[in-house]
């Protein structure tokens, strides 16, 4: 049987199928699928977490909108992306796009939406293999069957302004999440039974505020969720930490509290901070304890739809969220309030294919900018899960108004989209391009652009895509429960330091605290935010010596939040140099000093850098055996320092946002490959190399490895059997370097 016979009769079949749906159609149709259930799974090649498709490994680019058009669909099937993704809902649809409610009643469904979305699209690209992103949520009448186990918020309401209706179910409720799994297999085992059911690969689950399984606020001043459902939950979760009232007891420091009375912190209580921005665990235990247990309820039920996604397709299609923002949302009053900070418990769940989110709206800009994620990505590999980037950067062809780093022009918009792949294929992530809202990429000259980056991301699947990154930024999740809601300290400590990493002109990889043991080694651990560390983690930073390490970069705060209290022994005792602290508050700058500039050539002395936010209190190095390289402005102590610690170079700074330049000096005395001396945004693995010029000029590249250099955009030869290559580049302009010859990179597969 031909293709076009192939369409023409699966059409045929599946119109067969459409005649007999009524509006309360049931899944109690008999229709049998055509063809076999395509297997879609995540396995490891050529260095990397790679999606196969019926055993062929596969590049995961693909077409996504919220406003599926025909000519749109068949536009990215003709430039040969033949993955695709629209949104539907398993129920009803809060948010995204126009999905209309497919649960309308008790036994009562309607799946129309799904089907006809199909059918538009195979229509305009039958070669495409389907993601769909379906979302989850109660509809209005199950609310009002269920008004106990709805959210409810700070205030003691359960009606709000949001999305298309105003409840919503509580997560934490027994109820609404077997009602949902139920919905999900319900919709599965439909499109299971369907003729397009062999052009379906998996299952993107989406919930919550913008899809991205956050905790609705209709403002970003309003609490939840104070529902029965959560206060049962979170007293289930105590009893499983603690195991008895006393134990609650003491570390609550509460002596009238029980397992069975625990209340969720009030709203006063959760905006509260002891010592300036820090919440103290002898007094906040119980904040931090909910914080925890929120984070954990939010992945609870994703791991109950991830597994009702597996049970339902036999393990053989893909299961995803979006989850994990830690890098973007430090900026925002709401890390804490949206769930995220329990990726590193979400990696541990078997059924978990991949996690995606939208490329980080932070420093989008052409040349200034940096293409960067919104989770850390780097943990996700190192637990085996796929990583796909929601490529949603605004392109030329938007109103001027659109925001969000939108571009002036098609040449701008040819550098963005080429940095969006130097960042994917050196990280060995799948994509899609969001049209969000249709005609983002309508113009045949951009089309065409698309069509070249789309074959450069399907050949690099071929190729070695092994991480080489000799740095290590080192973050924890547990550790923000300390800090107040207020961004004074995440935002310039994590927010703000992702642009200067991305300009080190070296490679790094995000590593969560927890996975220092097993994660590979490198040389160069900069701790961002450790500020609670406990034994087995200081057990696993004691042994990163042997495994290779040469130099430590810790930052303020590091070690000041114990287990029973606020002390600043604790950042001694850590960091293995003598920390001072005095109840000041107010900005902390460094300034470099000649000493500095000495020690580490590459800076300028009297350069600063730093934080204008008030934080406190202010914690300093004062230890005469450390060298001090800055200090801090306004109040004429040490802000930087360097000391041998068992044979190590150890750097304390009280300084947030340490700058490139700062970065690439430590790096590179720490023995770290140096790519690139400017401050370029760079990318690079065993395979590739991008960069994204912030000026014009000549670049001197050094390489680990002596190889040819070929670049695959413009298609030349850049170099041949080298370790140093010098190239002029535009400013605000992007290249991708393969790694090897022009002849390997062009071999037929």
């Amino acid at each position: 049987m031909n293709q076009t016979f192939a369409v023409i009769a699966w059409f045929a079949s599946l119109a067969a199928c459409l005649c007999v749906i009524t509006p309360l159609a049931t899944t109690a149709q008999t229709t049998k699928p055509t063809a076999k259930f395509p297997k879609a799974e995540i396995k490891t090649y050529h260095g990397a977490p790679t999606l196969f498709i019926n055993g062929e490994p596969n590049a995961g680019l693909t077409y996504m909108t919220y406003k599926p058009q025909a000519k749109y669909y068949e536009a990215f099937g003709k430039i040969g992306v033949d993955l695709a993704s629209m949104s539907v809902t398993a129920d009803f649809a809060l948010f995204g796009g126009s999905s209309p409610a497919t649960w309308l009643g008790p036994d009562q469904y309607d799946y129309s939406d799904m089907d006809n979305k199909m059918k538009m699209i195979l229509q305009a690209n039958p070669n495409a293999y389907v993601l769909p992103r379906v979302y989850m949520s109660s509809p209005p009448w199950w609310d009002k069957q269920h008004p106990d186990q709805l959210v409810k918020w700070d205030d003691g309401k359960v009606e709000k302004d949001i999305g298309r209706k105003n409840t919503i179910p509580s997560w934490a409720s027994e109820e609404y999440r077997k009602a949902s799994a139920d919905n999900l297999r319900r919709f599965i085992e439909h499109v299971r039974r369907q003729p397009y059911a062999d052009r379906v690969i998996g299952y993107h689950v989406a919930s919550g505020q913008w899809e991205e399984w956050f905790y609705w606020r209709s403002k970003t001043d309003e609490f939840q969720d104070y529902s029965e459902p959560m206060v049962h939950a979170f007293r289930k979760w105590l009893g499983k930490k603690y195991g008895s009232d006393a134990a609650l007891q003491k570390a609550w420091n509460k002596p009238a509290v029980t397992l069975a009375s625990a209340a969720i912190p009030t709203r006063g209580e959760r905006e509260a901070m002891d010592l300036y921005i820090w919440r103290d665990p002898a007094s906040r235990r119980n904040v931090i304890d909910y914080y925890c247990f929120y984070c954990e309820n939010d992945i609870e039920v994703i791991r109950l739809m991830a597994h009702a996604v597996k049970e339902s397709t036999n393990g053989e299609q893909l299961c995803g969220v979006f989850y994990g923002y830690m890098l973007h949302s430090s900026r925002e009053n709401g890390q804490q309030n949206n769930g995220h900070l329990a990726l590193q418990k979400l990696l541990q769940c078997p059924d978990i294919d991949f996690l995606t989110a939208p490329t980080s709206y932070a420093f989008r800009e052409v040349g200034t900018g940096y293409s960067a994620t919104q989770p850390p990505t780097d943990p996700v590999r190192l637990h085996g899960k796929y990583y796909f980037d929601e490529n949603d950067v605004r392109t030329h062809l938007l109103p001027w108004h659109a925001g969000y780093g939108r571009t002036a022009d098609l040449q701008d918009s040819e550098a963005l989209q080429l940095r969006q792949m130097g960042n994917m294929v050196t990280h060995a992530w799948g994509a899609w391009w969001f049209d969000m809202g249709g005609g983002w990429y309508d113009e045949a000259k951009f089309m065409d652009i698309l069509k070249k980056l789309n074959a450069i991301g399907e050949n690099s699947v071929r190729f070695d895509r092994s991480d080489t990154a000799e740095i290590a930024v080192v973050i924890d999740e547990r550790s923000v429960f300390y800090n107040g809601l207020k961004a004074s300290v995440m935002g310039p400590l994590v927010y703000d330091q992702v642009l200067p990493l991305g300009k080190m002109g070296a490679t790094f990889d995000w590593v969560f605290l927890d996975d220092l043991d097993v994660a590979r080694p490198y040389k160069f651990y900069i701790f961002l935010n450790a500020f609670h560390v406990d034994d087995a983690q200081k057990q696993a930073i004691d042994r990163l010596k042997s495994r290779g390490a040469n130099a430590f970069l810790w930052m303020y705060g590091a070690g000041f939040a114990g287990e029973k209290s606020l002390d600043v022994k604790g950042c001694t005792d850590l960091t293995g140099i003598h920390i001072k602290m005095e109840e000041k508050f107010g900005p902390l700058l460094v300034k470099i000093g000649r000493e500095g500039a000495g020690i580490l050539p590459a800076l300028q002395p009297d350069s600063t850098y730093g934080s204008h936010n008030d934080i406190g209190p202010l914690l300093y190095p004062d230890d005469p055996d450390a060298d001090v390289l800055g200090v801090l402005e306004g109040y004429g102590v040490p802000g930087l320092v360097l000391k041998k610690v068992n044979g190590m170079d150890v750097y304390y700074s009280s300084g947030l946002t340490v700058p490139s330049a700062v970065l690439r000096a430590m790096a590179s005395r720490s023995g770290v490959h140096i790519y690139n001396y400017q401050d370029d945004v760079l990318y690079a693995n065993r395979s590739f190399l991008s960069i994204h010029t912030a000026s014009a000029g000549a670049r001197h590249i050094r390489l680990p490895e002596r190889t040819d250099v070929y670049d695959v955009y413009n298609d030349q030869v850049v170099a041949r059997n080298t370790t140093r290559f010098d190239v002029d580049l535009p400013v605000r302009r992007t290249v991708l370097y393969f790694l090897g010859s022009e002849a390997e990179w062009k071999k037929l597969k």
